[in-house]
């Protein structure tokens, strides 16, 4: 599911195409979910830095921390997730040996703490060629460690509140790749513009993001609707920056498109892929 998900937010960010001070928990809620997760404010400290480079003055609440973190890892929240991925526990302590993750001997219970964490690992030691295409395509659109873990843990509570989220960003895929065989905005009808613009709208809202485009050019930028973009037959010579945000505000990245990355070959496909 994790490939669709990424190949599906390329389609959303490249297909031509939306802060403030933190304070730490409540104490007596630290406190409580301390007790929950057996640890001390110390460990939990150390293992945010560590981990994350994170601090608990960085959450404003359990709750953030908790929606940061997932669960506390079990056995059964292990086998979860290794029946998510296909594998058994030896074939993924394998993998974690091989990739660096732990040593020879150690047990995932032991190295792991939180699911999010092993979740990111089994997901990074399961990678497929295309995965690795989405994550170099992002690294070229100038996505940085910051942006690329905001956008996983918004992808993963999309995910977490869909259950059908998989089949809905198939049938979009489809939808889209029929409509992106073009060269030229000229050959599209009237209804093949209401398409691309009806597909563009509800994959954002399937994954729960807003954008903001801008046409770049001389070191001066506008801001443009979607609509123009796609019935723009020419964007002379200007390049596109995609602002992504969550439905509530929160800037998620930002990409910067040169005029030679946006075309229907793109389009077509990034349709096919999802």
């Amino acid at each position: 599911m994790k490939k669709r998900l990424m190949s599906l937010l390329v389609c959303i960010l490249v297909l031509v195409p939306a802060a403030g001070a933190f304070a730490a928990p409540k104490q007596a809620e630290l406190q409580e979910y301390l007790e929950e997760i057996g640890m001390t404010e110390k460990e939990l400290e150390a293992y945010l830095q560590d981990t994350y480079d994170e601090s608990l003055k960085d959450f404003e609440s359990v709750e953030e921390l908790k929606d940061f973190l997932g669960e506390r890892l079990t056995n059964q929240l292990l086998a979860s997730y290794l029946k998510e991925y296909g594998l058994s526990e030896k074939e993924a302590a394998d993998l974690f040996v091989e990739n660096g993750y732990m040593e020879s001997g150690q047990n995932i219970l032991d190295v792991f703490m939180f699911e999010y964490e092993l979740d990111d690992a089994l997901f990074t030691v399961t990678y497929e060629e295309d995965d690795f295409q989405i994550g170099n395509l992002f690294q070229e659109l100038g996505v940085d460690d910051q942006e690329w873990e905001r956008l996983v843990n918004h992808l993963r509570k999309v995910r977490d509140k869909n259950p059908n989220l998989e089949n809905d960003l198939m049938a979009l895929g489809e939808r889209l790749e029929a409509v992106a065989d073009f060269e030229s905005v000229s050959e599209l009808s009237a209804q093949d513009i209401a398409e691309m613009l009806s597909i563009l709208n509800d994959l954002q809202k399937t994954l729960e993001v807003k954008t903001k485009y801008y046409l770049v050019k001389d070191g001066k930028k506008k801001e443009v609707s979607l609509t123009t973009l796609v019935s723009a037959e020419d964007l002379k010579g200007a390049s596109l920056l995609v602002e992504v945000y969550d439905l509530q505000g929160n800037f998620i990245l930002d990409v910067l498109l040169t005029p030679d990355m946006i075309g229907s070959d793109l389009i077509h496909d990034t349709g096919s892929k999802v």
